[in-house]
């Protein structure tokens, strides 16, 4: 019984955080609210943890870990003393603005009561036990997938009427779009994430409840992604629109790479490398299907815009017609900063340059490893570097942990989606934003989980 407690609770925190998520993006412009319903969220989640620590046999806290505690101490003590503002402090670590520390949290949070609601199933013997959990796991899942669709189909609406007539953008847009922009892209990624644990968990065994609402579930997903996608843009957030269109060719093209039986057979039963992955067989199809998806979603979208007599001209994506993307513009000017403000403190970095040489604190370069060297110097880039280098290898680590008696092993699927979506929101980091960006703090809590809490468990 004490399993499905868990199971109801976890999918209650995981509601009202995206609950959160999406009354700041209806609610744009109105400042930080239902900060309430966020505490809530993240008090429940905790007492759960605390609940999982206590009845478990064995705590893996991985070694990585105690390099990136290292790097939010020298962040902290960067800000302290190039900036000297408490204010700014908060404001970069803990705040709802864009916290690393604060977002990087929650993504634990979620990510270690996603991986105990399937704890049960990766020891899953073919029981009744088993299977009826797996069954009300399956509607926990369905629930939460279809209270967030019918959540950003009310964002829409909310947002809808306050369209400008000439362009697809609200008409009393202000900055505060950017945090809007990546709490959408951070509801998106939860639902993709959730789904393809659902996916990953049902590979193999019989779920009559999972097989009778698999399609509704893809087409969930789908409308999720399109609503999503049609959101961003009208709150004018480039930034979330190519990432969440990113974040669904990946997703996409994982579930098309594993449609074939003979990948999905080696997949699931040999032990994972970075080298299997990029220069094997999955890494060659997965490039192929990388391109059709693109294909097919650009004539998709082209298609549905011309049935729907929508100028696509129109989005803030395409400049609103002026034939020039101001934010692609915009990105490449700034990258003329970046030897300056890096020269300015090449080893230890200067969280205030862009505002001592330009006088301008936003004059900063909009890249995620560029920011890096110029505000935390080589030594934090180097903490950060390591930090992520050995999350890598431990999530390979960790997928071998669970193997079945026939050597099927159950999260590989899911360690393949992980490693092909981090990595997507580092390349996507890299090229368009500064390093306290959210959603990257936020992924690198959900996927490169630092502390795993196992009872023994009996493989049949």
């Amino acid at each position: 019984m004490t399993k499905y407690i868990y199971l109801v609770l976890s999918f209650i925190v995981f509601v009202l955080f995206d609950f959160y998520l999406k009354a700041n993006i209806s609610g744009l412009n109105e400042g930080s609210s239902c900060l309430s319903v966020l505490a809530i969220s993240i008090f429940v989640g905790c007492i759960l943890v605390v609940l999982q620590m206590t009845s478990s046999s064995t705590i893996f806290v991985k070694h990585s870990i105690g390099f990136l505690v290292c790097f939010f101490a020298y962040f902290a003590l960067r800000i302290v003393v190039d900036v000297g503002s408490i204010e700014q402090l908060k404001g970069y670590t803990v705040a709802t603005s864009g916290g690393i520390i604060l977002f990087y949290s929650i993504g634990l949070l979620l990510s270690i009561l996603l991986t105990q609601v399937a704890l049960p199933q990766l020891a899953l013997a073919d029981n009744s036990v088993s299977q009826r959990y797996l069954r009300i796991s399956t509607v926990a899942i369905f629930f939460y997938l279809t209270i967030s669709f019918i959540s950003v189909c009310y964002v829409y609406g909310e947002l809808a009427v306050r369209l400008k007539n000439d362009h697809f953008l609200i008409a009393d847009l202000d900055g505060t779009y950017q945090r809007a922009g990546n709490f959408l892209t951070i509801s998106f990624l939860v639902n993709m994430t959730v789904y393809m644990r659902l996916i990953s968990l049902n590979q193999q065994c019989h779920n009559g409840i999972y097989q009778s609402l698999e399609y509704i579930f893809f087409f969930t997903y789908i409308g999720n992604a399109a609503l999503s996608i049609v959101v961003a843009q009208m709150i004018g957030s480039n930034n979330a629109t190519v990432s969440i269109l990113g974040l669904s060719v990946t997703f996409l093209t994982t579930l098309f790479v594993i449609r074939s039986k003979k990948i999905k057979y080696y997949i699931n039963h040999h032990n994972l490398s970075i080298k299997k992955i990029v220069l094997g067989t999955i890494g060659r199809r997965f490039s192929f299907l990388l391109l059709i998806c693109i294909l097919l979603l650009f004539v998709f979208i082209l298609t549905i815009s011309k049935l729907l007599g929508f100028d696509l001209l129109s989005t803030r994506l395409m400049g609103f017609g002026s034939g020039e993307l101001s934010s692609v513009g915009s990105r490449l000017e700034l990258l003329g900063n970046f030897i300056p403000q890096f020269n300015d403190s090449p080893l230890l970095g200067n969280m205030n340059v862009s505002f001592e040489l330009t006088g301008n604190s936003g004059a900063y370069v909009h890249s995620f490893i560029l920011s890096l060297l110029t505000h935390l110097g080589i030594f934090g880039a180097t903490l950060l570097s390591i930090y992520i280098g050995l999350s890598y290898m431990e999530m390979f680590k960790s997928a071998r942990k669970v193997t079945f008696s026939n050597g099927f092993k159950p999260d590989n699927l899911y360690l393949l989606y992980s490693l092909m979506t981090i990595t997507f929101v580092f390349l996507i980091a890299t090229a368009a934003v500064f390093i306290t960006w959210s959603v990257a703090w936020f992924a690198m809590g959900l996927f490169f989980v630092a502390v795993r809490f196992e009872k023994k468990l009996k493989h049949e």
